[in-house]
């Protein structure tokens, strides 16, 4: 006897994780909420990513013979916002300095950036005023949530005051 995963009741027949097609239903929706729509599946004998519905690894699973049926993964370029240097305030112990990839202004970037542009290369760098300029050009623009590093780093700079 098994327990399927989103209602708990006992089974013999169904699916792997679920009792239901119901169930299987409920459990793919929460996992592409959790893990989103797409998932980014790389090659690992040609280093070529590509873009693999959620769905299609929670029912199929993914064999490396099967990839060159989902389109190529296109990387968007991600921006982080820095503090200009010239806006005299709290740097964050650790900060480097860097420049904004439009104005060229000296920005501080603060080591919790560091690790999110190594892993982000070729991450724009922009000054808060170009960063404030593009978000009114761009209706689509996004931020992303802050890390918990960068969170952390917040908290020390309120506690400092």
């Amino acid at each position: 006897m098994r327990r399927c995963f989103v209602c708990d009741k006992t089974y013999d027949k169904g699916r792997e994780l679920t009792c239901s097609d119901e169930c299987h239903e409920e459990l793919a929706k929460r996992l592409i909420a959790r893990f989103g729509e797409f998932k980014k599946v790389v090659r690992q004998t040609t280093g070529v990513a590509y873009k693999v519905p959620t769905r299609d690894i929670i029912e199929r699973g993914i064999k490396e013979q099967d990839l060159d049926q989902y389109p190529i993964w296109e990387e968007e370029r991600k921006t982080l916002i820095c503090w200009p240097v010239s806006l005299k305030s709290y740097v964050t112990p650790g900060s480097l300095q860097d420049k904004c990839s439009k104005c060229g202004q000296p920005v501080w970037v603060s080591p919790s950036s560091w690790l999110i542009m190594h892993d982000n290369p070729g991450m724009e760098i922009l000054c808060t005023a170009c960063a404030i300029a593009n978000m009114k050009k761009d209706n689509h623009f996004e931020i992303e949530a802050i890390t918990p590093a960068q969170a952390e780093e917040i908290r020390e700079y309120l506690v400092s005051r």
